[in-house]
């Protein structure tokens, strides 16, 4: 209710007042003075005030109270906010049952925090743009385009470098120039960077028509990622075992293949033992979308191969 809403509101900023009061070393009769409070009154009403004896005080006396302090609002319920992030993620994440294994667990905690903050609505209640998922989807598509024109696999990265950096500057004729090495194509790099602008300015037009979701909505989509993400482990890790098998370990096309190794995952799930000709019809399209993007052929059909076994025997205990 929105009366509960209000008083875990203040449950979570009045015991606060007093530790950022201290901190600025002040009495509760300064902060009673410079609120231009009578002296008496006023330090008992600071006091009961701090002990949460006033039930729901007035916001403008708590912003009253910030700036007799010398805290800025916007830092303060900024890192209040903060916390109430931490405490919701400790939270979803003490709800699922994590693989055994330090280095895999907080790759799971991070991968999860890092999702949390993509659909968590921001602070300042305007959308902005997940440059993370823009950076993903201009690699995809220079991929692609790359291996259309069957480029030196030892010059990938630096096409690829340049189109996440051609996002982040205003002019483009130095960058280009940079660029002019040995072996890189100044069309080719004039190409990427209308493919990873085009990008981002789709991305813009995108979030401008998002609204803000709910807290409870984000810890449950949360909840559902990281048991999702969980299941995802063995998929993972098995797919790592086959790169480095391959010597693959270490290639420009790496997340490329465990993203493959991933999409496939989802497809089975979604379609296994319920349509398997539209789960035929997907993992060809994934194989095909992934192979134009410069993944080795043969190596794809395994990782396929792996991920359906995987999933039956999964499916079995």
């Amino acid at each position: 209710s929105v009366i509960f809403s209000v008083m875990r509101f203040y449950k979570l900023i009045i015991p606060k007042l007093s530790q950022l009061r201290k901190n600025a070393d002040l009495t509760q009769l300064q902060v009673a003075q410079r609120m231009k409070l009578k002296p008496k009154s006023g330090q008992t009403f600071i006091a009961r005030l701090e002990n949460e004896l006033i039930k729901a005080p007035r916001i403008d006396t708590i912003l009253n109270y910030l700036d007799a302090i010398g805290v800025s609002w916007i830092t303060f319920f900024t890192e209040l906010s903060n916390e109430r992030d931490k405490q919701e993620h400790a939270q979803i994440m003490t709800k699922v049952t994590l693989p055994s294994g330090v280095r895999i667990q907080k790759k799971l905690d991070r991968d999860t925090r890092l999702y949390e903050a993509k659909i968590r609505p921001p602070q300042n209640f305007y959308t902005k743009v997940d440059m993370e998922l823009v950076k993903q989807k201009i690699t995809l598509k220079v991929l692609k385009y790359l291996n259309t024109l069957r480029v030196d696999e030892k010059l990938i990265p630096h096409y690829l470098e340049f189109a996440h950096k051609v996002i982040t500057v205003d002019k483009y004729a130095p960058l280009i120039k940079e660029y002019n090495i040995s072996g890189v194509s100044k069309s080719y790099l004039t190409e990427i960077m209308n493919i990873a602008l085009k990008i981002e300015h789709t991305e813009e037009k995108k979030v401008q028509a998002q609204k803000p979701i709910t807290r409870q909505k984000v810890r449950d989509m949360a909840h559902k990622y990281v048991q999702a993400r969980i299941k995802l482990v063995p998929v993972e890790n098995a797919v790592n075992r086959l790169l480095v098998e391959h010597n693959l370990s270490q290639s420009a096309y790496y997340t490329g293949y465990m993203n493959f190794a991933r999409e496939c995952y989802r497809v089975i799930k979604k379609y296994q033992g319920k349509d398997d000709l539209i789960l035929k019809q997907k993992l060809v399209n994934l194989y095909r979308v992934y192979t134009e993007q410069g993944l080795d052929k043969e190596i794809a059909e395994k990782i396929k191969l792996t991920v359906l076994k995987l999933y039956n025997v999964e499916n079995k205990n």
